[in-house]
């Protein structure tokens, strides 16, 4: 089968969401809602690492695809970029769908609010939610 006629049958297998612009995939999907798709030579992809290549091209090896929507079934190529794992990270923390950002209070239990929270950006791009209480029940701990 040529490379047309599979991006024919990876099109029968989406559903374009009206309100979000994502196109969902209702073909077979992996955990968390990943789908997946044949592609020639019998590679299986995930099915937006396939639109990725369907519709702008060649996977850079030292990249991964990343959804802009934060939809894992989503395969809308205008949704989705190359870019580092760090950057992946850092658009989960950001939109609130990483496991720490997630979290309402800190280790200590206090919680995290506009007062008591600062943000750190590391020299490698990634994001950090730190307590600004327990910080200074550090220093205070340490200092004396």
């Amino acid at each position: 089968m040529n490379l047309e006629n599979r991006k024919k049958l990876f099109l029968d297998k989406i559903s374009p969401e009206p309100n979000t612009g994502c196109w969902l995939w209702t073909a077979g999907n992996y955990r968390d809602n990943y789908g997946f798709f044949f592609l020639p030579e019998k590679k299986i992809y995930f099915a937006h690492r396939a639109s990725y290549y369907f519709f702008k091209g060649e996977i850079p090896k030292d990249k991964i695809i990343c959804h802009k929507c934060n939809t894992p079934e989503c395969v809308n190529p205008q949704h989705l970029y190359a870019g580092s794992l760090s950057d992946n990270q850092n658009d989960i923390v950001k939109s609130g769908y990483h496991f720490w950002a997630k979290k309402t209070h800190c280790v200590n239990g206090h919680e995290f609010n506009k007062e008591n929270t600062y943000v750190r950006t590391r020299k490698n791009g990634n994001i950090n939610r730190k307590c600004k209480l327990c910080r200074k029940l550090y220093y205070q701990k340490t200092l004396l």
